[in-house]
């Protein structure tokens, strides 16, 4: 899937930010999340710029990248972080990283 405003796709204009379909923001930070492998995370701007590039305008996709993220974080799809500890990313205040979230690993004290 194509993400508007990269690679030659369509740009939303900035009156149209908060018209962005919460899919696209979902696309925009599973695929970096992808891209980056596990393990490695990334600032919730990296995909805020790839969806609004060559200029400042990406700062008011935060908000609502961020409710994607959380909405991803619920899923157990991605993780949120703050200083290494994991945080809600809808409420975290200051600078946060996301990541794919970590497989869960197998009950050991269950017995088959």
């Amino acid at each position: 899937m194509r993400i508007p405003g990269s690679a030659g796709g369509a740009v939303t204009p900035l009156a149209d930010l908060s018209s962005l379909p919460p899919q696209t923001l979902r696309v925009a930070i599973l695929d970096l999340a992808r891209r980056r492998g596990a393990g490695a995370s990334f600032c919730p701007s990296e995909p805020a710029r790839a969806l609004r590039p060559g200029g400042d305008d990406w700062r008011a996709l935060m908000p609502a990248l961020r409710v994607a993220a959380a909405g991803l974080q619920a899923e157990g799809i991605i993780e949120a972080t703050q200083a290494g500890r994991p945080v809600a990313a809808d409420t975290a205040r200051g600078p946060i990283r996301l990541r794919l979230a970590a497989p869960a690993e197998p009950d050991r004290d269950k017995t088959p």
